[in-house]
This record gives C-alpha cells, structure tokens and sequence, in this order.
C-alpha cells in the first residue's frame, strides 16, 4: 500500500504572534503533522518551557516522527528589549548581551534544536531550521543591539552545523503585528499603516521556506516588509531621529525610556 510522505511541523511561541500565524498556515496543510509549543498551559498547544533543558530533552526523546519524511522547525520566541543608552538592562555575565534577551532567544533555540538536530541525523531525516531575525541585524542598532547580537549567534550557530541533513532559514524582517494585540508591540503610537501583519510574512515566506526544504541551499536568508514610500535610507544609520521616533512610538515623547521597554 503506497501512503502519501509525511512531514512534521514544529512552531515554538505558537500561541500568539508570528508563531500563531504559522502554526495556524502549516496546521491546515495535507499530509503534516504540526505540533504548537507554548509556555502556557492550557491553551491548547504542547506546554513546554523551553529554559528547562531537561524537559525539552524528555519531550523531545518521546516525539513520535515514524513515517515523518521531513521536519520543518520554526522558532518565533524571543524577547526584544529597547537599550536607550545602548547598553544591556540586564548582564550578570559580562557578554553585552542583555541576558533576558539572550535566555529567551538563545537559550531556547539552542535547548530545542540540538536534541531535535540530534534526533532526525540519527534516523536519516531532513530537519529544516527557520528562525526570525530583523532586517534591521546587519545595522547593529545600539537600542536594540542584545536583540541583533542574540540573533546573529543563531545565524552563526545554523550556518556551522555543515550537516548534509539540516538546512538552515532566517526570516529577516521588518515591523510587523498581530491584529490581535497590536498593544502589546510596546510602540503603542507607532503608525502601523505601513507594518506587515504576521499572516501577511506568512504567505510571502511561506514559498521560501519551501523552496529551502525541497532544495539543496544549507543555509538561506530573506527580507520581508511592506514598502514604505517614505522610508529614508538612514533610518537604521541617524540614531538621533531614530531614537527620537522610537521615544514617540512608545509614547515616551519628552521623557527619558526606561530600560525595561520590550518592543
């Protein structure tokens, strides 16, 4: 009896968000298994945090992929801290990188993926990893600078595992929201005219991702934002006007952002 090959779909931060989006896009797909990981019990996802290294690997261990011909990871958790001075809230360990920002980002991918990377060599199958960045990481922008270092130690993590197993995705992208709890951005004056929902980075990076998984590339990244008709090319690069839209957006206009801001 011939079946139709099988893919397996797991989507860590997939109650809200970015996550929600493509658990909710993959969950509708023939022929895919899709598994939503949140923190937060009872919603309706597998709870599982992510920072308890133990439990990841339990999980993990006990993930039935029989019959699974490729898994797809997506990794849409991680925190966004504003750095007003351009230095870490904070960093008990001395690295520059504020260490929530860098838990919640690293520390989660990585307890995650090397068991998951672990697992699928071990039984010949081919993993694909698809993380998401900032169009803004290759600027380094000191306000949010642990954001793009944290992101930049995954690029490099998935750029070295030089497995002919794993294949390797950043989605870079621009401002982007859900409908559903635009308040909870942190830039609750921002104008939003021009931000990407995150069903719309669904859609657009869905054939990418796709394209990477079918094909031979290891390692690939994309940019995706909606066209701005006013957007200046010094944005990232002016870091008084950048500081002073942000300090609007986040409705701290004329008074000094504290440090806990997360964007």
């Amino acid at each position: 009896m011939i079946t139709d090959k099988r893919q397996m779909v797991i989507v860590s931060g997939a109650r809200r968000g970015i996550g929600k989006s493509f658990f909710d896009y993959y969950n509708s797909k023939p022929n895919t298994d899709c598994t939503g990981i949140s923190r937060t019990s009872d919603c309706g996802y597998l709870h599982l945090d992510l920072l308890n290294e133990l439990a990841v690997n339990t999980t993990v261990a006990s993930l039935d992929i029989d019959g699974i011909e490729k898994i797809l990871f997506i990794h849409a958790v991680g925190i966004d801290k504003f750095e007003p001075k351009g230095v870490p809230h904070i960093d008990y360990d001395g690295d520059g990188i504020d260490d929530e920002v860098y838990n919640s980002n690293v520390t989660t991918f990585l307890n995650l993926a090397t068991p998951l990377i672990e697992k699928t060599n071990r039984l010949k199958i081919l993993m694909t990893i698809c993380n998401i960045g900032s169009i803004s990481d290759v600027y380094m922008v000191p306000f949010w600078q642990s954001f793009s270092r944290a992101k930049n130690i995954m690029r490099q993590y998935v750029k070295s595992i030089n497995n002919p197993l794993v294949r390797g995705i950043f989605l870079n992208v621009g401002s982007t929201f859900d409908e559903s709890d635009i308040n909870k951005s942190g830039r609750i004056k921002a104008d939003t005219t021009y931000w990407q929902t995150s069903k719309e980075l669904v859609q657009k990076s869905a054939p990418c991702i796709d394209e990477v998984m079918n094909g031979h590339a290891m390692f690939a990244e994309f940019d995706f934002y909606k066209h701005n008709p006013h957007f200046r090319p010094d944005y990232f690069t002016n870091l008084p006007n950048l500081y002073f839209i942000w300090q609007r957006d986040m409705g701290f206009e004329g008074k000094e952002v504290p440090h806990v801001i997360r964007i």
